[in-house]
């Protein structure tokens, strides 16, 4: 039987609402059955060593629901343990599910119906509001407004976690040798056609949220880093700000000493001169480090994780 509709869910920390995800997953399954589309759904576990992976196998079992269970042998993020399971997906379009439920189930059979009618390659899931705490929200906002602003895309203010694409995207998409965390971001470089299906975000029932804020930021340096030259512009223009800075400075130092006003050098300009070009120096630096490091990282030609145990169940098991 041909998969037509393929569902990739990362997991990690998740067992306290394993027994949910699967029963959204027969949901969904369910909806698709009535439509006689044909699906599959790729769980892979992010090395998590908390017993997920056991408890997802049992509870599959249970189900009737096309299905494909991978273990890595290491905690590799999110984006990683997505792309794994992108590589395994079998339908003609692919899309990406969060194990934490915070999106409803029929949003995945609106973002199946929109890329089939609206022969787009890629379509987000944006989110029309987010209740997350007024710094949350804030850092949301101005993540996703860098984004418009530096890849000159139109997205959506409220940002998008999950997506649906198309078998020929999935298929270049995963063989690039991108190993950062900015997924939406990889995907908006490949320039492709793309459109947007809105819904609202569900607050998360069971568990606790494993996307830190140190994990927010390491995506944040991915995406400016990954696919923006906007850190070496700014530094340029930082730079060129500090020449007239200095010039102006320069000048007063010059025009006082020739008044009279300054009888010796300015002891205070000499230092903020000083502390400004080395600061700048500084920040160069770092830029340029950070860039060599993801030549470095995206050079290598080894494999940074793999499945250590797989379990397979079809409609016919």
């Amino acid at each position: 039987m041909k998969i037509e509709y393929s569902i990739v869910i990362p997991v990690y920390k998740n067992s306290a609402n394993i027994l949910s995800l699967i029963e959204r997953t027969a949901e969904i399954e369910e909806s698709f059955s009535k439509q006689d589309v044909c699906m599959e759904f790729i769980f892979v576990v992010d090395g998590c060593p908390e017993g997920s992976y056991e408890i997802l196998k049992t509870e599959i079992l249970r189900h009737h629901f096309s299905s494909k269970l991978y273990k890595l042998n290491r905690n590799v993020g999110s984006a990683q343990a997505i792309k794994f399971g992108l590589k395994e997906a079998d339908g003609e379009y692919v899309a990406v599910m969060a194990a934490d439920l915070q999106e409803p189930a029929d949003l995945f059979v609106d973002m199946y119906l929109a890329i089939k009618e609206s022969g787009d390659e890629i379509v987000f899931a944006s989110r029309k509001k987010r209740n997350d705490g007024f710094i949350n929200n804030s850092y949301s906002a101005a993540y996703w407004k860098l984004w418009s602003m530096a890849l000159k895309k139109k997205i959506p203010s409220g940002g998008m976690d999950v997506f649906c694409m198309t078998q020929e995207v999935k298929k270049r998409f995963v063989e690039n040798s991108y190993k950062g965390s900015a997924l939406i971001a990889a995907l908006l470089d490949l320039n492709l056609p793309y459109s947007f299906v809105p819904y609202e975000r569900i607050n998360r029932g069971e568990g606790k949220s494993a996307w830190t804020f140190k994990k927010k930021l390491r995506m944040v340096s991915d995406s400016v880093y990954g696919f923006t030259d906007l850190p070496l512009r700014l530094i340029n223009y930082i730079g060129v700000g500090g020449i007239f800075i200095s010039i102006i400075l320069g000048s007063t130092v010059v025009v006082g000493k020739l008044l009279g006003i300054i009888d010796s050098p300015g002891f205070a300009a000499l230092i903020t001169t000083i502390l400004f070009t080395n600061s700048l120096l500084i920040i160069a630096i770092s830029i340029a480090t950070n860039y060599i490091w993801r030549i470095f990282l995206n050079s290598k030609g080894d494999n940074l994780f793999f499945s250590i145990d797989e379990f397979k169940k079809g409609y016919d098991n």
